[in-house]
């Protein structure tokens, strides 16, 4: 069983998110709501056939409509996803005869399981989708729900798929799916709203309509974006527990290993054959085993176990990983599968070849000359704490003063002003500190064919430790207005997958312009890409520039852009020091 103390964590984190989820719902409702109002009350100001002015409702506080509502989705949460995965993903009913036929050792499982806790048998659905995914949801053993696709059913053996049912049942046994459950209905609202947009956009002909849509797509995937960064930390944690609790209920922790390790190169095989990311992973991988953001690089990187493995050095001999994973759904795999070898080190099972032996390298150990690196890597937020603890120093001192009656500096105490403006200044100022080391000069003629397997290696690189490269490669990604704020791009290099950061020349906002040459209408083409390659977690690369025969797709410049961001922070943060309370 789980130590009790790692379930407290679990629920702790639960209950930490679900306030979290439902503060940002709330400000983003009511932020909505207020700019809506203070556009009729411009609007008023000129005649209309109708009446416009400001509506009351609007204005009123909705906080416990949010909630009721939230607690509602949340009951209804498991019925909800059914309804939209069956609409979008054509989910379907899967019969005990059937997964039989696929795993009986699953069933079995799944019977034995609900048999010791006197559950019913969980619902079992299917998704005709190649991607191999499996998920769960529910708040009660009762309307407990395990989804997987047909892909995962015939790429995986028996014995794995039965793994992958008990990790997923763990999810019932931690009682951590009641708030996922209910954060994954409203996400998935949410990105269908931008899916579906998305896609009538494209059929229709109309610009101005078509740019509307597409405005509204990309809002709404904005939304799912921010919401969805609140659930993460959440997923790390039940992932972890659920790993432990899958190598206790199968007694086979080296079992899991293997299907985490097959999982990682047939996710990363299926987006190099579907030619962009599945909306399937993309929306839900917060509820599934494993990551398409990753499995990426990693499993299209290594045409064999071995050198898979030795990919994921960095997930396990990084020594400030920890600090790293905030945009990731899981531990990284090469993690994963330490533990998972510890668990099966302490149990009474014959340990087969050990993962840690083809690792190679022992942890590292942090010294001195490694954490400058790592402080300027996080030198934003360290500025911004900093901005913060000195902006709390002058209020002790202006509450000093206003005791003693010093009034000339008295005013320190408790002016907002000062927190706003020395958070916003030591944020900028961090900024400017990092920029040079995060974008080193890119040469005229960068390194070329690099080795992404070399470099991906190395367990003591940071994101800041980037290399100036340029790459040749076939350019993957969603079309149309789908990809309008240039989320899903991939090159398909000769030595795997690389996931591709860019932005237009105008900036970030400039994503959302009717560019005459927007980087989809490179997507299929062997094209040349000149940036920042990085290593963290993940593997990524920040563009600067996409050619394709004479034509520049983008040209964009994160230097400047980072360095601009900088001053206006700086700038503003000045201005609001200026202008006082």
């Amino acid at each position: 069983e789980l130590p009790l103390q790692n379930r407290l964590r679990l629920w702790g984190i639960e209950l930490v998110s679900a306030a979290a989820f439902y503060w940002v719902v709330n400000w983003l409702f009511s932020s909505g709501l207020g700019i809506t109002n203070d556009l009729l009350r411009r609007l008023s100001w000129i005649r209309w056939p109708i009446s416009v002015r400001p509506i009351g409702f609007f204005a009123a506080d909705h906080s416990r409509l949010i909630a009721v509502a939230l607690v509602g989705l949340l009951l209804a949460s498991p019925w909800i996803l059914d309804g939209l995965l069956k609409w979008e993903y054509r989910q379907q009913s899967l019969s005990s005869r059937e997964l039989k036929a696929f795993s009986p050792e699953g069933l079995r499982l799944l019977r034995r399981i609900c048999t010791q806790r006197g559950w019913p048998l969980p619902e079992l659905r299917r998704i005709p989708e190649a991607a191999p995914c499996c998920f769960s949801y529910g708040w009660h053993p009762r309307n407990i729900r395990i989804v997987v696709s047909q892909g995962l059913l015939e790429q995986f053996s028996a014995e794995e798929t039965a793994s992958f049912l008990a990790y997923e049942m763990a999810h019932g046994i931690l009682w951590d799916l009641p708030v996922i459950s209910g954060i994954g209905a409203v996400l998935l609202i949410v990105y269908q709203a931008y899916w579906r947009l998305a896609r009538w956009g494209d059929r229709l002909k109309q610009p101005w309509l078509k740019y509307l849509l597409g405005a509204i797509a990309s809002l709404c995937y904005g939304i799912f974006w921010l919401l969805r960064k609140i659930s993460l930390e959440l997923s790390r944690q039940r992932s972890t527990c659920a790993d432990h609790t899958t190598a206790m209920l199968t007694g086979q922790p080296q079992l899991h290993q293997q299907c985490l390790i097959k999982l990682t190169r047939a996710i990363s095989e299926t987006i190099n054959h579907h030619g962009s990311t599945p909306p399937l992973l993309e929306s839900l991988d917060y509820l599934m085993p494993l990551s398409q953001r990753i499995a990426l690089s990693p499993g299209s990187s290594a045409d064999s176990r071995e050198k898979l493995l030795s990919l994921l050095a960095w997930d396990y001999q990084n020594p400030y990983r920890f600090w790293l994973l905030w945009n990731l759904p899981q531990m990284p795999t090469g993690e994963r599968l330490i533990r998972l070898e510890g668990y099966q080190s302490g149990s009474n099972i014959s340990p087969k070849p050990s993962v840690t032996k083809t690792f190679g390298l022992k942890p590292a150990v942090a010294g001195n000359t490694y954490l400058p690196p790592l402080l300027l890597q996080g030198s934003p937020i360290i500025g911004a704490l900093i901005g913060l603890v000195a902006a709390m120093g002058l209020w002790f001192i202006g509450g000093v003063s206003n005791a003693f009656n010093w009034f000339r500096i008295s005013w320190f105490y408790q002016d907002p002003s000062i927190i706003k403006g020395f958070f916003l200044l030591g944020l900028g100022i961090g900024l400017l500190v990092r920029v040079n080391r995060y974008f080193p000069e890119m040469q005229s003629r960068p390194t070329q064919s690099l080795d992404l397997a070399s470099f991906q290696k190395n367990p003591l690189r940071l994101p800041i430790d980037s290399q100036p490269t340029y790459l040749e490669g076939i350019l993957l990604g969603r079309s149309g207005l789908a990809n309008w704020l240039c989320q899903d791009f991939i090159l398909r290099t000769a030595n795997g997958l690389v996931r591709l950061h860019l932005l237009s020349g105008l900036g970030p906002l400039g994503n959302l312009s009717m560019q005459r040459h927007h980087p989809v209408e490179a997507l299929g083409q062997t094209v040349g890409i000149k940036g920042w390659l990085r290593r963290g977690p993940t593997l990524w690369m920040d563009v600067q520039n996409i050619r394709s025969g004479r034509t520049n797709f983008s040209l964009s410049n994160p230097p400047l852009w980072t360095t601009l961001v900088g001053l206006g922070t700086c700038l503003w943060g000045i201005f609001i020091l200026f202008k006082g309370y």
